[in-house]
């Protein structure tokens, strides 16, 4: 257990490192998984996490992420929407209190996915009002805003914040088992945004892939169109699963061992003089 922290830390740290200014990321070791086997009947594979990172993007350099917000969110309430990064970090550091690995069977399909609780607890010198902001990457490379859950914060509500609940710590309206199991209270928890984002696929079919999410702070004072963004984690999935032999159609499983036939008899030729 203590070499596994270790190792942990000095994971993150040596992450957090490479940038000048990256933000400080405190993972829980307790609620963290890395990996999760697959647990479908006639399937082999499994899922695994995306390292977790921490930075605080320049407007030149933030990989787009400015942009997505201002193409899907350029406005609402009839008030244009204006965005900046800080220059300086928040007061203190991100908790990730929960971060796994998920891979579960439902039915004939399986699902691959994660589970997250990332907080902030406001300090001296932050803004008065901060609300969670998060981002994935598509399929095609380009960035897009998560859709929004939760009270407050409805899909379709045309506001880009993920979550917009009041500064309580238990978000009673949370719909995720895991998070529960926290157990936050008084005194206030700060500023939390919980996900489980998850694909399924069928059993009898081979999958990969995968999702990346960038989950940052969009703080104001008085009027919320008016942004200033931090510190953003970038964390996520990737999975993998191949049908066991034995599970698969007569015909496929041939094929797939006179494939390996036909490399290995290649492989012989090859060293032959």
């Amino acid at each position: 257990m203590f070499k596994h922290r270790f190792m942990l830390s000095a994971v993150l740290a040596a992450v957090l490192a490479a940038s000048a200014s990256a933000s400080t990321v405190k993972l829980t070791d307790a609620n963290y998984q890395k990996h999760a086997d697959c647990k479908c009947d006639i399937t082999s594979g499994g899922t695994d996490l995306v390292a977790l990172s921490c930075s605080l993007p320049t407007t030149d350099k933030d990989g787009g992420i400015a942009k997505a917000l201002k193409d899907q969110f350029g406005s609402w309430g009839g008030t244009a929407m204006e965005c900046t990064w800080s220059t300086k970090q928040l007061a203190n550091d991100i908790d990730v209190d929960w971060y796994k690995a998920t891979d579960t069977p439902k039915g004939s399909q399986c699902r691959h996915g994660a589970q997250i609780v990332i907080r902030y607890l406001r300090g001296e010198g932050d803004p008065t009002n901060l609300g969670w902001i998060q981002v994935l990457t598509k399929n095609d490379g380009g960035l897009e805003v998560d859709p929004q859950q939760g009270a407050g914060s409805p899909p379709g509500d045309n506001k880009p914040f993920y979550f917009n609940y009041n500064d309580d710590g238990t978000l009673a309206e949370n719909p995720y088992d895991y998070y529960k199991e926290l157990g936050y209270g008084s005194p206030l928890a700060g500023t939390v945004l919980a996900d489980a984002p998850g694909r399924y696929h069928f059993e009898a079919q081979s999958w990969s892939g995968g999702r990346k999410f960038q989950t940052f702070l969009g703080g104001w004072e008085t009027d919320f169109h008016k942004l200033t963004l931090y510190n953003v984690v970038s964390w996520g999935y990737q999975g993998v699963c191949v049908p066991l032999p034995g599970a698969l159609p007569a015909g496929t499983a041939l094929m797939i061992v006179l494939a390996v036939v036909a490399r290995i008899r290649s492989r012989m030729r090859a060293r032959r003089p």
